[in-house]
């Protein structure tokens, strides 16, 4: 089994064979093999250049075969500020690369325009790229979070979960969810790890599932937040699994995405409403007394 595990591919090892299938060989060719598509547009690609050198060694991904054409790439890092005079030209390189494809935002001023909050620079290539993976920054802007639900319930998302949080209230993204929660999607959203009695938000947001952690059973863990706003109380603790490493990972987060998990599962079995789970969930997971 430990052998199996190593070539990383849906295979079976029988002395010095490995039987497999064309597309999960295919499959893992590529995922060991990501060429990248530099777009380089200011300063960050810098650091795009440090990246293919020796210290940081992107060969070790086998990743180091930069492509400057759109239809040899698989991967495109868009490092630097999105100007709307660049816009139209990276979509169209974007949509000249085969599938599948991915898009790294590398940088704050990729991620969400960084520090130029100006008429020509984009707030973030996400709005016209689908970015799959966000360098630099777990920082996001107020706006994207709220096109993020916008799109999820346009979608035909029921559940959403929100593991983040400011105590600063936003009007865009008070607005949006309480659009979502309108047309009868439940939304659940991390109290946050201080641990203080301050609303954080999205969680403090009238209608959402304000989620907060159990440390030991029945007993909030001791970075929880806690207060009024808190409905419910679920394990903070969880192990992930990305491809043959394990990691233990604890908050209010992850208790929060346990809560939607939980949700979608009633759902499965049950054909209660939205609001049924709900009451049945905050029943079922009380928040203990501080």
């Amino acid at each position: 089994m430990q052998a199996q595990s190593e070539y990383g591919y849906n295979s079976k090892i029988e002395g010095d064979v490995v039987l497999t299938t064309v597309d999960a060989a295919l499959a893992w060719f590529r995922k060991n093999s990501v060429w990248p598509m530099p777009m380089g547009l200011a300063c960050c690609a810098i650091e795009l250049m440090a990246v293919g050198a020796s210290r940081f060694d992107i060969s070790r991904f086998g990743s180091e075969v930069m492509r400057f054409s759109p239809r040899q790439a698989d991967c495109m890092i868009v490092a630097g500020t999105v100007t709307y005079k660049m816009a139209g030209s990276l979509k169209r390189i974007y949509d000249q690369m085969p599938e599948p494809k991915w898009v790294i935002a590398m940088g704050a001023c990729a991620s969400t325009g960084g520090m130029y909050r100006s008429y020509a620079v984009l707030q973030g290539v996400d709005q016209i790229l689908p970015v799959d993976v966000y360098g630099d920054s777990e920082l996001a802007t107020s706006w994207n979070v709220a096109m993020g639900v916008k799109v999820a319930v346009e979608n035909g998302a029921t559940i959403l979960n929100m593991s983040l949080g400011t105590t600063a209230d936003s009007p865009i993204i008070d607005s949006i969810i309480q659009q979502a929660i309108a047309h009868g999607v439940i939304v659940f959203a991390a109290a946050g790890n201080e641990p203080v009695a301050t609303p954080n938000y999205p969680a403090a947001i009238p209608g959402v599932n304000a989620i907060t952690a159990l440390g030991a059973p029945g007993q909030l863990a001791a970075y929880a937040n806690y207060g009024n706003f808190v409905q419910m109380a679920l394990p903070g603790a969880s192990l992930v699994v990305l491809g043959n490493q394990a990691y233990i990972v604890q908050g209010t987060s992850p208790a929060s995405a346990y809560a939607a998990g939980v949700a979608a599962g009633y759902k499965t079995i049950n054909c209660d409403t939205w609001l049924q789970i709900q009451a049945m969930m905050r029943q079922r997971f009380p928040v203990p007394q501080k």
